[in-house]
This record gives C-alpha cells, structure tokens and sequence, in this order.
C-alpha cells in the first residue's frame, strides 16, 4: 500500500513529469505541470489556513512514516493530485474517441487509480474518511475548472510574449526594472 501511496505523491510526479517532456509529449506535460503546481499550492495553502491534524496514533497505527506525517491533514493533497492527474490524462487522451470502449477503459482506468490512492492513504493511517472527501471535491472542482479553460492557458502560453518563453524553455527579456 505504500509504494500506491508514493504513486499519488508529488515527489512520484516530479520525477515522472520529465519523461513527458523527453518523449516529445509537451502540451500534456506542461499542464500536468500546471495542474501538478496549482494543486500544491492550494492544497498546502488551505492545511495550512485550516490547520487540521493527521489522525491520532494510536487508535490508529500509521504504516507510513516520513515527512508527510508532520504536515497537516485536511485536505489530502494525494486525493487531490490523483483526481487531477488522472481526470486530465484520462480527458486528454480521449479526445476524438470519446464513447468507444477504448475511451470507458481509460475513464475506468483513471477512477481505479483515483480509488486506489485514496484507500491507500485511510489503510496507511494518513488521512481520514474527511481528509479524503475533502481533497477528491477540491480536485473535481480544480478539474472542471480547468478543463473549461485550459485551451485559453494554452493559447496565452504559446502565443504570447511572456507566454512563449515559459513554454519554450527560453529565458525570458529582462523586464523594466
């Protein structure tokens, strides 16, 4: 269980993310890299608003131990990512071929792993039945959000000025100051 829990960290991401880039995927990987950063920067911003602990242990014995224990609970951010994470890759990759069984099995596919992090994280003793509910409605609602906008972030990441570098790789102008 936790090396599924390790799959839904952001760590697993960083490391993964490259490979898209490497095997000529940039569109999908630069926005699971916007996504990937909008997340953490949501989620850790309202534990630290919120301020909610882990679970207590005991009752509940945590099988994972790491840095992740210190942090607070609510929302979870591995819900949250693997909402978004697999929510896009699973919009993404059926465009065109939406209603053929190829389509249901990668929708199939991407709820399994959504479930799947999930548990892992209530089995590890991380995070309850709450900080989980929590962190899928945050992913749904960022995934809705963004899957009605992202060709405009597309659009302004590839066409314009400041836009263009940040896609490319290229250093951007010095700016007026």
């Amino acid at each position: 269980m936790q090396s599924v829990s390790f799959v839904g960290s952001h760590v697993f991401y960083m490391l993964w993310l490259p490979t898209l880039f490497w095997l000529g995927q940039a569109q999908y990987g630069r926005h699971l890299t916007i996504l990937l950063a909008l997340c953490l920067y949501i989620c850790n911003y309202i534990k630290d608003m919120l301020c909610l602990p882990r679970p207590q242990s005991p009752p509940v014995v945590k099988l994972a131990s790491n840095l992740y224990s210190i942090e607070y609970g609510f929302p979870s951010a591995h819900s949250f990512n693997a909402v978004i994470m697999a929510g896009f890759t699973a919009h993404y990759f059926t465009q065109g071929i939406e209603g053929t069984p190829l389509a249901s099995a990668m929708w199939i596919g991407a709820a399994t792993f959504v479930f799947s992090i999930a548990f892992s994280r209530i089995y590890c003793g991380m995070h309850t039945l709450t900080d989980i509910t929590g962190g899928l409605f945050l992913g749904v609602c960022m995934l809705y959000t963004w899957l009605h906008y992202f060709a405009i972030i597309e659009d302004w990441i590839t066409q314009s000025n400041y836009g263009t570098y940040i896609g490319s790789g290229v250093s951007a102008p010095p700016g007026p100051c």
